[in-house]
This record gives C-alpha cells, sequence and structure tokens, in this order.
C-alpha cells in the first residue's frame, strides 16, 4: 500500500505539475487529478505485480462517480501516457541495474 500511495502522488507530481502554483484549479478539478493519479498508480502497481484493486476501484468510484463520458476520456489518455512513461522509467533503471553487478563498491 506505500508503494501505492508513492506512485500515487508521484503521478501528480509529473501529470499535474502544471498545478504546482494553482491551488485553485486544483481544487476546481479535484476529481479529475484525483482520478488520474489513482487509475496511473494502479496501472503502475499491476505492473509491478501489486494487487490494488480493492482500494483503488473504490477511490475511483468516490473521485470519478460523476464525471461525464468526455471528462473520463480525457482522463483515460492521460492515464495512459503518464503510466507508459513510469514504467519506461521503471524499465530504464532496472536495465541498469543488475544483480551480478554490486550496488556499490567499498575501498579500503
Amino acid at each position: 500500500m506505500r508503494l501505492k500511495v508513492i506512485v500515487h502522488e508521484y503521478a501528480h507530481m509529473i501529470a499535474h505539475q502544471h498545478l504546482k502554483n494553482n491551488n485553485k484549479e486544483y481544487h476546481e478539478y479535484r476529481n479529475k487529478y484525483e482520478s488520474e493519479a489513482e487509475g496511473i498508480a494502479y496501472i503502475v502497481c499491476k505492473y509491478l505485480g501489486l494487487d490494488t484493486r480493492d482500494y483503488t476501484m473504490m477511490y475511483l468510484y468516490s473521485w470519478s462517480k460523476n464525471k461525464d463520458f468526455k471528462e473520463l476520456d480525457d482522463s483515460l489518455n492521460t492515464i495512459v501516457n503518464y503510466s507508459k512513461k513510469i514504467i519506461n522509467n521503471f524499465e530504464k533503471m532496472n536495465k541498469k541495474i543488475s544483480i551480478d553487478e554490486p550496488l556499490y563498491t567499498v575501498r579500503i
């Protein structure tokens, strides 16, 4: 659950960086931004083999139950695009770290 929360907050950071100094817009469209961040977190966690379905479905329902199709469609594009970015970055980092290579070297 902690990792899911971290991914959720990271999703806000990269997908909603335009809100950094704009709390008014965030509060006005909070349903949209929370749904997007949770959707991204769900996809990334699923990719990592973590099952967050039970929590995520209730969270998404609570933030998106009053949305119309156009809003959901726009959010789905954001969710897919930023999920891909996070997963691609994870893959790049994972390739750089090999099990056979030490993570650090100790010099005496």
